[in-house]
């Protein structure tokens, strides 16, 4: 009996995990960063706050491959953010926007990188993101939704989420992992 072929479909729902390397603490007034350990083998980029502040990571969403043809390539729909509060609650839910970074051609003339906002406006699932401690080892997941599904079709650039955490006096913000939803279509 000759084996059965399986056949990839056009939309693959697929899931990336966004590893700590691609996570950019950004230095902002009272805000000291560290990669920390929440429980056993459960690591990520804390944020201590010394005063009230926002904390700011950015995330690197770029993809190793993307297609160049119009309507293929990865569609990112959202994205999920695994995060703990610790020492006190958070002033605010955490948001994010999603900005695409577009360098010049090769060969053209030195310009600055173009940033445009991408996606339309974020909803987030739950509606408010939780902001109370979340107790020894435990975590939060947070859904970022895109109005907007992205597709990563243009060449020369970088797509990158700003993640903003609004911070009491001395709270600590763990963010723990970013996994990213698309569909990744491919030509038939």
């Amino acid at each position: 009996m000759p084996g059965r072929q399986l056949v990839p479909s056009q939309d693959d729902a697929r899931v990336l995990w966004i590893p700590d390397q691609a996570i950019s603490p950004i230095p902002v007034g009272s805000i000291a960063y560290a990669q920390a350990e929440l429980a056993a083998g459960i690591e990520g980029v804390q944020a201590t706050a010394s005063g009230a502040a926002t904390a700011l990571f950015d995330i690197d969403l770029s993809f190793e491959q993307a297609s160049l043809t119009a309507g293929l390539g990865p569609q990112i729909t959202d994205l999920v953010i695994l995060y703990a509060v610790g020492v006190v609650a958070l002033t605010a839910p955490p948001s994010a926007v999603l900005n695409g970074v577009v360098f010049g051609p090769a060969g053209a003339a030195a310009a600055a990188p173009v940033v445009t906002a991408q996606g339309g406006t974020i909803s987030t699932v739950p509606a408010t993101l939780p902001t109370a401690t979340s107790g020894a080892g435990n975590a939060y997941t947070g859904q970022l939704l895109l109005a907007n599904p992205y597709r990563l079709n243009t060449d020369l650039q970088k797509l990158v989420a700003r993640l903003s955490v609004p911070m009491a006096n001395t709270g600590t913000f763990n963010l723990l992992g970013v996994l990213v939803h698309f569909v990744n279509r491919s030509a038939q």
